[in-house]
């Protein structure tokens, strides 16, 4: 049975090498000692443009001093939320980090929902998902009205998000489509801070959601009996999911969550404008050295602003087999056209 059923019923001998070819150790990274951050355009009052330049130095200029100084960030004066101050000491766990730039310059851009956000922040980071490897990622803030620093998240590739901006139909759509993405990389984000209380708050209490596993299974052909690939689906309750990924949480000193390949549709049916289909693909990888990709579906409800939930998540494996050889079907990939009817 597939997803959609589901929804339809509810050696090598050693070489000595000489040791001029042997490979040169590599040199730490050192961080610019400061950062200056500059808004470039933006439509906001003058005192929140200066807030958000002040503030957004004075955390970049700490982060690449405590990089280089291999210490514990020191957040104190910095103008913040308590959810972005925690969130960026639980990051600072999950791996050091800097502005792989000293000067920065990037536009204020409002969010439809109040408030701003500033995207593109160059970031270098130890990534421990690939054994403590450099690694270049970008980062982006969102404000308060004030210009206090809300949140700070990881972006999903810019080769990725810009397709999604582009397709935008207006000046409205943009900015919503720029909310969700910050919504996706605050998920995203979430699960390498281990924020459990975010699951907690933007899955609903009847969210639906699915988990797809590769079993094997033997099919009698013609008197030959074959092991064949088949996706075994489980549904679970809000409550199980939270409980099995704090287990999760809790026996792993990372997780790392990668997404990619995103696409963004509003829901068609009149009833549902304020829900928004999201279709992605997940790279999941942890301490414990397990590692996953698959298709992650979720179902945004915007109705309420102050309180945007996810009703559907659903995950497929991208792979059938060990190899990374046979993909499942493109048909069975769960879509915005296989969402069960809500009661509004």
């Amino acid at each position: 049975m597939n997803l959609k059923h589901i929804f339809m019923g509810v050696t090598l001998s050693a070489v000595m090498l000489p040791v001029s070819l042997l490979a040169e150790e590599k040199e730490p990274l050192v961080a610019e000692p400061a950062v200056k951050f500059i808004v470039r355009g933006g439509d906001a009052p003058a005192a929140t443009i200066r807030a958000v330049a002040a503030n957004t130095t004075a955390l970049l200029t700490e982060f690449n001093k405590a990089f280089n100084e291999n210490r514990t960030l020191n957040l104190s004066g910095i103008a913040m939320s308590d959810e972005a101050f925690e969130g960026i000491n639980s990051l600072w766990e999950y791996a050091h980090f800097f502005c792989d730039d000293g000067y920065v310059q990037q536009p204020l851009v409002n969010l439809a929902a109040g408030g701003y956000t500033v995207r593109q922040i160059p970031i270098m980071l130890n990534d421990p998902a690939l054994s403590g490897e450099d690694a270049f990622k970008e980062g982006s803030l969102t404000y308060d009205a004030q210009g206090r620093i809300a949140r700070f998240n990881f972006m999903l590739p810019t080769t990725t998000t810009a397709g999604v901006l582009e397709r935008a139909k207006d000046v409205t759509d943009e900015s919503r489509r720029l909310e969700i993405l910050s919504y996706v990389e605050h998920l995203r984000t979430a699960y390498c801070e281990k924020d459990i209380d975010f699951l907690e708050q933007v899955y609903s209490d009847d969210a639906l959601i699915i988990t797809g596993t590769v079993i094997k299974q033997k099919k009698d052909d013609n008197s030959v009996i074959k092991i064949e690939p088949k996706v075994k689906y489980t549904q679970y309750t809000k409550r199980q999911y939270i409980d099995d990924q704090k287990k999760k949480f809790a026996a792993n000193k990372w997780i790392n969550v990668d997404y990619s390949n995103i696409t963004i549709k509003r829901h068609p049916a009149l009833s549902m404008q304020d829900f928004y289909c999201v279709q992605l693909v997940q790279d999941y990888a942890n301490a414990l050295g397990y590692k996953d990709q698959g298709y992650l579906f979720l179902l945004w409800d915007f109705r309420d602003p102050d309180q945007v939930q996810i009703h559907v998540r659903t995950w497929q494996p991208k792979w059938l087999d060990d190899n990374h050889t046979q993909e499942l079907p493109k048909e069975e990939i769960y879509s915005y056209k296989d969402v069960p009817a809500i009661d509004l």
